[in-house]
């Protein structure tokens, strides 16, 4: 908005892309953030003057609020991660595409797999203070050490019962999804 070019004009000159418009930016001071400094901060000076939060001002790792025992859960499950065939959860009941992976199946390291004893198509259980759920395990060298990948959207498998409504990010509030401490286990 604001630049001069519509859509008519970027179809007339995709192929020429000498004719499009150079930019410069701004002098400072002329389009501000919205932070008391009017700069882009990386160092929050919000988050610096509240009072008791036992928060950083600069952007650091910090694990999550609760207090989840490492030692009975040590890996960190992700359930983030996206089949490419099953857009979220809308494509599991289409019968060609759930067939590419059929069952749901955690990606477990390589290394990590070969420790706990566990085989491509083990029955493996993930489990978390909040519940458990038994899938294949598919070892992979893709995976990290000491990390799962559960993909979301198997009703059989609801990886989303898994993680706490509790389990927040520090800074913003808003609900962990994509990562929560568990254990695996071989189901024999």
């Amino acid at each position: 908005d604001g630049l001069g070019i519509d859509l008519e004009f970027l179809k007339a000159n995709s192929q020429h892309p000498h004719k499009l418009p150079t930019f410069k930016a701004s002098p400072p001071g002329t389009h501000p953030f919205k932070t008391p400094t009017g700069k882009f901060e990386l160092y929050s000076t919000i988050i610096a003057e509240l009072e008791n939060s036992n928060l950083d001002a600069l952007p650091t790792y910090r694990p999550s609020l609760d207090d989840v025992d490492i030692k009975k859960y040590p890996f960190i499950m992700v359930s983030g991660s996206r089949l490419p065939n099953a857009l979220h959860s809308r494509l599991h009941d289409v019968p060609w595409l759930r067939s590419l992976r059929p069952e749901p199946m955690a990606d477990i390291n390589l290394g990590d797999a070969e420790r706990l004893g566990i085989s491509h198509m083990d029955n493996i259980m993930i489990s978390t203070p909040c519940g458990k759920i038994t899938v294949k395990a598919n070892p992979s060298d893709l995976v990290k050490t000491g990390t799962i990948h559960m993909y979301h959207g198997y009703r059989e498998a609801d990886v989303n019962s898994l993680i706490s409504v509790l389990h927040n990010d520090p800074y913003s509030g808003f609900p962990g999804y994509r990562s929560y401490r568990c254990r695996v286990d071989k189901v024999v």
